[in-house]
């Protein structure tokens, strides 16, 4: 039987392989015939460890069995006195013939200690003794795994699965290997296989829920964990809730089917973050999972265009001495911009655009919200030069593997319009009337490049010219919101 109990990001495998030795174990001759000792192992397989252990260690090194070394490595193992069980081995057991099953809790809790040449060098003299013991080969497995030799550990267990693939704890060694290897969807298809063959044991059901949550699935995740109470403790719990909040809140940014549903997700994602700042903050335990709440639902705030809490929140955050990460910044820096303080905003774009760990793919609409910062302080020039660095920054087609020419990008096509309009608000009309309408010949279809050369007209004093343009898109795209606005 296989116990995959641990964190949501694995350290080690909390132990993996715990022998069920109740019912497998054969025992060698007794340490003492007496009936009183029977009596304490009988306890010690019950989970009462004490008396047993109490007897074993009071036997002199000189004068311990075999059986009695062995003894006191599995009562000391199922205790999960790691320490315990590796002293023992080191100074009574190494040269010893022990039998199979004390080999594994001594591999175990070598394993427990991140011991791993050690542990390895157990579980290969207990495969010298059973080489098709399925137990030992998942043991070594995943000792390997935790080793920083995760290859060598899907390759053992994908052979295992092979031989037995409904085996519900080979699927879990090998998810948890595939894990190790950072091929957390690969893992994801094993954890999910083993849901399938046992997904009624609560151990199985853990993993499956951390396997989803890895995979950035927090919804089902989230709702396996509720369907079973007690499946996985409060604290674990609170992570996933956080973890769904947060998903709402990247969801809410994208544009919805309807003006009448553009609210709904930011709406769930601050009920979301209100339920667990209300439950949580109290507890000081919880102090960095509420920080991280507190700067989400920022973003949630954003998109509800509630743009004065964000700054009032990003206020009190600094007042803490929180550091805000740079996707935040985005959210406070557009807040900003919103509320008409185009100087604070150009500078945390800056501070965006410039940090190490900043997305590429947000790159251009960062760059393009910090041209409009700079227009609204009145640095046409300065913006305009940010919106040709911009163009000539961005491919014009994404290289794919298996594609000769790539797709169009899209990025390029926005850099391109950013800095045709650039001309526009630089005194620059012809200039930026040509860019316009050699993009519109490339892409007939683009609203945006209409909209912006009827804007353009205007500019130039050519309402009618404006108007003709934008009625000629309206029979493209009759209820656009900025073509109506236009």
């Amino acid at each position: 039987m296989l116990c995959f109990s641990r964190p949501v990001v694995p350290r080690r495998f909390s132990p993996l392989l715990r022998i069920a030795l109740c019912s497998q174990l054969l025992w060698p001759v007794l340490a003492f015939a007496d009936t009183p000792y029977d009596q304490m192992v009988r306890d010690a397989r019950a989970g009462n460890y004490t008396p047993a252990l109490t007897v074993l260690r009071q036997v002199p090194v000189s004068q311990a069995t075999n059986g009695q070394v062995s003894d006191h490595l599995q009562i000391a193992g199922w205790a999960g006195l790691d320490a315990e069980v590796v002293q023992v081995y080191e100074t009574q057991g190494r040269n010893r013939a022990l039998p199979v099953q004390a080999l594994i809790a001594t591999a175990r809790a070598y394993r427990n200690l991140k011991r791993w040449d050690s542990a390895n060098e157990v579980y290969n003299k207990a495969l010298a003794l059973e080489p098709q013991n399925p137990d030992l080969q998942l043991g070594l497995a995943m000792t390997q795994a935790d080793a920083g030799k995760p290859d060598e550990a899907v390759t053992r267990t994908k052979a295992l699965v092979a031989a037995k693939p409904d085996d519900p704890s080979r699927r879990l060694a090998l998810a948890y290997a595939l894990t190790r290897a950072g091929a957390t969807y690969d893992a994801l298809f094993e954890y999910d296989q083993a849901f399938i063959r046992a997904g009624s044991k609560p151990d199985v059901a853990r993993e499956y829920v951390f396997a989803l949550q890895r995979a950035r699935l927090p919804e089902p995740a989230l709702r396996l964990a509720r369907q079973r109470p007690g499946l996985i403790d409060p604290v674990q719990l609170r992570v996933i809730e956080g973890d769904l909040a947060a998903e709402q809140v990247r969801m809410a940014e994208f544009a919805t089917r309807s003006e009448k549903e553009r609210f709904v997700i930011a709406d769930r994602a601050l009920s979301g973050y209100d339920q667990l700042l209300t439950t949580w903050t109290p507890d000081p335990k919880a102090h960095d999972d509420v920080i991280r709440w507190r700067i989400d639902r920022m973003g949630a705030l954003k998109a509800r265009a509630r743009t004065a809490e964000v700054i009032t929140e990003y206020q009190k955050l600094l007042g803490e001495g929180v550091k805000i990460p740079t996707y935040a910044m985005r959210w406070v820096a557009g807040a900003y911009l919103d509320r008409r303080e185009p100087e604070i905003a150009t500078d945390l774009y800056r501070q965006v655009l410039a940090a190490p760990d900043a997305d590429p793919a947000d790159r251009v609409e960062d760059t393009t919200a910090l041209y409009y910062a700079l227009l609204e302080s009145d640095h046409a020039e300065e913006a305009r030069t940010v919106a040709e660095n911009l163009a000539k920054s961005q491919n014009p087609r994404v290289e794919l593997k298996g594609l000769p020419f790539g797709n169009p990008n899209d990025s390029w096509m926005d850099a391109q319009q950013l800095a045709a309009q650039a001309g526009t608000y630089g005194s620059d009309l012809p200039s930026g009337e040509q860019r316009l309408q050699t993009l519109v010949d490339q892409a007939p279809g683009n609203v945006g490049l209409r909209l912006a050369q009827a804007d353009l007209y205007l500019a130039r004093a050519w309402p009618r010219r404006a108007e003709s343009q934008l009625k000629e898109t309206e029979s493209m795209v009759p209820r656009d919101i900025g073509l109506e606005v236009a």
